[in-house]
């Protein structure tokens, strides 16, 4: 064979493996690998190809999801449906595309044509009961669940979807009963897992529990706090008390860990923002309720002094028992990542604690960490603007209610009838299991985008540096969604913080 005859077949060789027929089996098997990009890559021009089969877009669109190309794969599942709108999977994929892009009526709607096309299925009147349970229809989605457990009643999703169920409606030995349940069918039910550790919060478990997680934490609660809380915020009782927690969960190791929410409240109160979250949504105003809402933000600028702030939650005890909440926040849009809130029921009050959670902050913390007044939610105020004005003398230019929306916001109430019972937690002194955890998620995120005032609490104290390795495990996981929510674009640059 001369060299040109084979080069010429080299190149057809060439062109035939690129251009290679991929079957659906291929596809499936990518899926299942957990390749969803490439599931996209290959499926697009097949879909080109033959539009109107369904479960070739179906895949593309379950791919789609959950790499969090939502609104993509919105738009495809639609083609599918055009073809079929009663196909029990369609509608399942789809509900749970919409319930990710908080369209929670539309969702219901179509879980409910899943469940009536195969009402057999467990997975489908499971997420019947959490698009349920999201706007506020609790005893229809207790209903429903309950089908779902007399299904697969060794289904540990299930028993998980109970025991937020009955966190909603306030029953939290229920809850942990059912997440118990669903821990004994998968012991590393993440779900599970982190709502037990939610409960903890509400109500000390049962003392005949012998489960890893109940009993660290309640070996953490025993841990010595000193009542001096200028002695507790000092760098060096804060890396002591990290590395006691961290003894006790190696000690039982539980394996858990803390929601990617990134988020932490004490003293949290009902106001039922889940009510006031979707009229937004659905109908792009605010409630009326949020424009009496002032929060009291304070701006750390380190996680250090995060913790601190963390800290100096737990010891203060507000009059109002004001929602307040510590968080490290990555969202697109709302600028800066370490934040504290105490939340206000009116300006004035929101005046008056400013003035002592500054003097608090100031002397135990930083004279110059900023202590703001701002008005209630942050996703309002980029709708509107003028919403989230509150100037430093406190004057005008605050956005007022518009007498037009009322209308609007009583037909929403006539249409969605809560019958959500109201539940706040109660104030809880003394470092929890969900705090450690919590501030682990901080550290490691910390460590993730170089912030060395981290340093302070690892090498002086933490000789080993475990806590350190064990947060730093979770930059990966982290990293991904901080780069997604765009530092940048927030003013926020990836370099490391000088704190000196």
């Amino acid at each position: 064979m001369t060299l040109r005859r084979f080069s010429r077949k080299l190149k057809i060789m060439e062109k035939a493996l690129s251009t290679t027929d991929y079957t659906f089996a291929n596809l499936v098997e990518l899926f299942k690998q957990g390749n969803f990009s490439e599931v996209l890559r290959i499926a697009h021009p097949m879909i080109d190809k033959n539009p109107n089969e369904i479960n070739l877009i179906n895949i593309f669109g379950a791919a789609a999801a959950i790499s969090g190309q939502f609104l993509l794969a919105e738009d495809y599942l639609k083609r599918a449906l055009e073809i079929d709108k009663t196909n029990p999977e369609l509608n399942n994929n789809m509900g749970n595309v919409l319930l990710q892009q908080k369209k929670y009526h539309q969702s219901v709607s179509h879980f409910k044509q899943a469940v009536e096309a195969q009402p057999g299925n467990c997975k489908f009147y499971s997420g019947l009961g959490i698009a349920l349970m999201s706007i506020d229809r609790i005893n229809d989605a207790e209903k429903v669940l309950k089908t779902a457990v007399s299904l697969e009643p060794k289904n540990p999703e299930t028993h998980s979807n109970m025991g937020a169920l009955f966190w909603e409606k306030g029953n939290i030995k229920d809850s942990q009963k059912s997440c118990l349940r669903a821990l004994s069918f998968m012991p590393d039910h993440q779900k599970a897992k982190s709502m037990m550790i939610r409960t903890f919060e509400a109500h000390n478990p049962d003392q005949g529990v012998n489960f890893p997680t109940v009993l660290a934490n309640r070996e953490i609660r025993k841990i010595n706090l000193e009542k001096d809380i200028k002695k507790r915020l000092e760098s060096d009782n804060i890396s002591r008390i990290l590395e006691q927690a961290d003894d006790i969960l190696a000690q039982y190791d539980p394996k858990l860990d803390y929601p990617e929410s990134q988020t932490y409240r004490r003293n949290q109160t009902r106001l039922n923002c889940h009510r006031h979250e979707r009229i937004f949504h659905e109908h792009n105003i605010i409630p009326k309720f949020c424009f009496g809402c002032f929060k009291v933000q304070i701006e750390p600028r380190t996680v250090v002094e995060l913790i601190k702030l963390f800290l100096l939650f737990d010891w203060i005890a507000l009059e109002a028992n004001n929602s307040r909440k510590c968080i490290v926040e990555l969202r697109d849009g709302v600028p800066g990542f370490y934040k504290a809130l105490i939340f206000c029921s009116s300006l004035d009050e929101a005046k008056l604690i400013q003035n002592t959670i500054s003097t608090y902050v100031s002397d135990l913390i930083d004279p110059n960490v900023p202590c703001l007044i701002k008005r209630g939610c942050s996703e309002f105020s980029i709708s509107y603007p003028k919403y989230g004005r509150v100037d430093n003398g406190f004057t005008d230019g605050l956005m007022v209610y518009p007498d037009e929306w009322e209308s609007i916001e009583n037909d929403h109430d006539d249409q969605y009838q809560s019958d959500r019972s109201p539940f706040g937690s109660p104030t809880l002194k003394g470092f929890s299991l969900s705090d450690f955890l919590i501030i682990k998620n901080w550290i490691g995120y910390a460590t993730g985008i170089g912030d060395t005032s981290v340093d302070v609490l690892s090498i002086k104290q933490i000789g080993s540096n475990r806590l350190l390795k064990a947060a730093a495990k979770r930059r990966s996981k982290l990293m991904p969604t901080v780069r997604s929510v765009g530092i940048k674009n927030s003013g926020y640059n990836i370099k490391p913080i000088n704190i000196s």
